[in-house]
């Protein structure tokens, strides 16, 4: 070998060494933020689910006593399962910038359907069996969502 050609490959290597290091560097760190991404979204996925199922509960039985008060009318109910569901719309909201695009019609489907199993004219029997129904269906728009 030439000593033209030595001198050229002790300059080469290196560079290629360095590129290939600072390319790892950029790769890596690219992952890295990726991988946090992913983890703070699911994070705030399972925050915003909880938070919503949370307050689900709490209008439901607040509804059910509300269907069933003697003291108030039948308009009267149906206005006050109106106003507890309507409060669910901006947890609803923020649920729904979680959803993938496709599951966001249907839960929100789920959940006016659970709001008109809730007034005072659904029948007892139909609530009992469609509740459990629907709830499960939005627990399992929510498990996909997060596991995804």
């Amino acid at each position: 070998m030439s000593e033209a050609t030595n001198t050229n490959i002790l300059i080469i290597v290196p560079v290629v060494s360095g590129l290939f290091a600072l390319l790892g560097g950029f790769f890596g760190t690219w992952l890295a933020r990726r991988t946090e991404y992913e983890k703070w979204l699911r994070q705030e996925r399972s925050a915003a689910f909880a938070e919503f199922l949370k307050q689900l509960h709490t209008v439901r039985e607040k509804a059910i006593d509300a269907t069933y008060a003697p003291d108030l009318s039948e308009q009267q109910r149906d206005m006050k399962v109106t106003e507890l569901f309507v409060g669910l719309n901006g947890q609803e909201n923020i649920v729904r910038l979680y959803l993938k695009p496709t599951d966001r019609e249907k839960f929100s489907k789920l959940k006016h359907d659970l709001w008109l199993l809730h007034g005072p004219r659904a029948e007892q029997s139909q609530r009992i069996q469609k509740v459990d129904s629907l709830l499960s269906e939005i627990q399992s728009i929510f498990e996909k969502t997060i596991h995804d």
